[in-house]
C-alpha cells in the first residue's frame, strides 16, 4: 500500500435503519454490500473472538512471503465445482452461463480481456500481465466419477438471506453450503474451489449482497481444526454470474451491468487479496499490497476517473484505481490486478492452497518427459500405462511434490501400473531409478 496523507472530518450521526426505503446519494440502498467478504471475517470474529486479529496476521504473513518469493513461470491450475442452488427455474442457470463464467475467470486472470486498453497510463507500470493461474470445471467428482463440474440442487428456500444478513450475520446464507439446510454440502475443499450460486435477495429489499468468499486457510496463530465449522469457498448471487446471464441485476431500482467480474473479485479474496482500501474507510488502512494506490471505498459502483480520495506523499499522487478488480467500481471499468496482487495470489497457491492448485507449466497437465509418456494423464482411477520405455524396465518409483518417496510399483508386461491408492494430486514417476521424471496428475 502506497503511503498517503489523509484528512478527515468526524461527525456523530444517529439514525434508524430503514433499509427498504432509504438509499444513498449514489442511488444504492443502505446496507448494500457489493462484497461481503470482510463482513464474513467480522461475523466469524463474533463467533470466534480473535479470528479478525488472526486474519490480519495471516494477511501480513502472506504479503511478506509474496515480497520474498522468487518469481517463476509455473502455472497453477484450479479445479472448480459450481453448485447451482435454485428455488425457481430462472435461478437454475444453464451450463452455458456457468462455462462462460469460467472463461471469464481465465480471460481476466491472464489479462487477455479486450478492455485492458482502458487502463489509464499512470497505472501501466503497476499492472500485471498473466497471473499464471487457470481454472477449469472439475472432470471427476470426489468419488472419482466423471462430472461436468456443475451440480444442481432444488431448494424450498426462496432466499438464503434474512434480515440479520443486513446487519452482518451471515449464518442464514451459510446454509447454502449444507444439504441438511436446503443447500448442498461442499466437495472436498482442499481439492476443489467450491462456488455456490443462489438467491440472497429479500422481499421488498431486493439484492443486498452480491457475493463473498472465505480467505485462505492456515491461520498462523490458530491450531489446525480450531475453526472447524467454517466452510471454504465462494457464494454468489445468481444474477451476478457471467455476461450472458438472462436474469437482470436490479440494485437501487436500476439495472446494473454484469460482466462476470463479481466472481473474479471474490476469487481474488479466495486467493488472499483484500479490498484495495484495506477494508477500512480511511487513508490509514492497508491491504498489504505495496503497489495498490490507497483509496477509500467511495467508488459506489461507478467509474469516476476524477476520484482521488487519499493524497500521496510520494513522487506521484495516484488517483483511485477504479480499474482494479478488488475495488467497488463498476464492472465496466475493472480490468486488472497489480503485480503485487498477483504475487500474493501465487503465494497462496503455492503455500496455502497447494493441494488445490496444481502446477501445470502452461497446460492442464504434462503428458510426457524425456523418453516416455504416461497415458491417460490425468487419470481418474489411477490406472495408467507407459509408452516408449525400454522393454527391460521393471519398476516405477512414486514421489510426491514435496520430494517424499511414496513407494515402488512393479511394471506389468503390458507396461501398466495402478496408482488408485494415491490421493488426488500431482506426483513424479521415476522409471528404473532413472533421473528422468514424468509428472502425473491423479484427479
Amino acid at each position: 500500500m502506497m503511503n498517503k496523507l489523509f484528512f478527515s472530518i468526524t461527525a456523530v450521526i444517529f439514525f434508524t435503519c430503514t433499509y427498504a426505503f432509504k438509499t444513498s446519494a449514489a442511488g444504492l440502498p443502505d446496507g448494500f454490500k457489493p462484497c461481503a467478504s470482510h463482513t464474513y471475517i467480522d461475523w466469524v470474529n463474533r463467533r470466534h473472538p480473535g479470528y479478525a486479529d488472526a486474519m490480519a496476521e495471516h494477511y501480513a504473513t502472506i504479503s511478506n512471503k509474496a515480497s520474498q518469493k522468487i518469481s517463476n513461470t509455473d502455472v497453477y491450475d484450479i479445479p472448480v465445482v459450481v453448485h447451482v442452488v435454485y428455488n425457481s427455474q430462472v435461478q437454475n442457470l444453464s451450463d452455458e452461463v456457468i462455462k462462460r463464467q469460467i472463461d471469464i475467470l481465465n480471460r481476466d486472470f491472464t489479462r487477455t480481456n479486450a478492455d485492458t486498453v482502458n487502463l489509464r497510463p499512470v497505472f501501466a507500470p503497476l499492472s500485471a500481465n498473466d497471473a499464471n493461474v487457470r481454472f477449469h470445471l472439475a472432470t471427476t467428482d470426489p468419488q472419482g466419477q466423471a462430472t461436468t463440474g456443475i451440480t444442481r440442487t432444488s431448494t424450498n428456500r426462496t432466499s438464503f438471506a434474512d434480515f440479520t444478513s443486513l446487519l452482518g450475520d451471515l449464518s442464514a446464507i451459510e446454509r447454502v453450503k449444507s444439504s441438511a439446510d436446503g443447500g448442498i454440502d461442499p466437495w472436498d475443499t482442499s481439492r476443489y474451489l467450491n462456488i455456490w450460486v443462489c438467491n440472497m435477495a429479500l422481499p421488498l429489499l431486493g439484492v443486498s449482497i452480491l457475493g463473498y468468499a472465505t480467505p485462505p486457510p492456515g491461520l498462523p496463530n490458530w491450531p489446525s481444526g480450531s475453526i472447524g465449522d467454517l466452510t471454504d469457498g465462494v457464494v454468489i448471487q445468481y444474477q451476478c454470474i457471467s455476461d450472458n446471464n438472462p436474469n437482470p441485476l436490479i440494485v437501487g431500482g436500476d439495472t446494473s451491468l454484469v460482466l462476470g467480474r463479481t466472481v473474479v473479485h471474490e476469487v481474488g479474496h479466495y486467493l488472499g487479496l483484500r479490498h484495495i482500501w484495506g477494508d477500512n474507510d480511511d487513508c490509514l488502512a492497508d491491504d498489504g499490497v505495496d503497489d495498490t494506490p490507497l483509496s477509500s471505498n467511495e467508488s459506489s459502483f461507478d467509474c469516476d476517473i476524477t476520484r482521488n480520495t487519499c493524497l500521496d506523499l510520494g513522487d506521484l499522487d495516484y488517483p483511485d484505481m477504479i480499474e482494479n478488480y478488488m475495488d467497488y467500481s463498476s464492472e465496466s471499468c475493472q480490468n486488472t490486478f497489480t503485480k503485487g496482487q498477483v504475487s500474493i495470489m501465487r503465494t497462496v497457491c503455492s503455500d496455502y492452497r497447494q493441494n488445490l492448485a496444481q502446477i501445470t507449466n502452461g497446460t492442464r497437465w504434462r503428458t510426457s518427459s524425456q523418453g516416455f509418456k504416461i497415458l491417460p494423464n490425468p487419470s481418474a482411477d489411477g490406472n495408467i500405462r507407459f509408452v516408449g520405455i525400454p522393454s527391460t524396465s521393471r519398476f516405477v518409483d512414486v514421489i510426491d511434490i514435496s520430494g517424499k518417496f511414496l513407494g515402488r510399483e512393479w511394471l506389468q508386461n503390458t507396461g501398466q501400473i495402478s496408482l488408485s491408492h494415491l490421493q488426488p494430486g500431482l506426483y513424479f514417476l521415476q522409471v528404473d531409478g532413472s533421473v528422468v521424471l514424468s509428472k502425473f496428475l491423479r484427479e
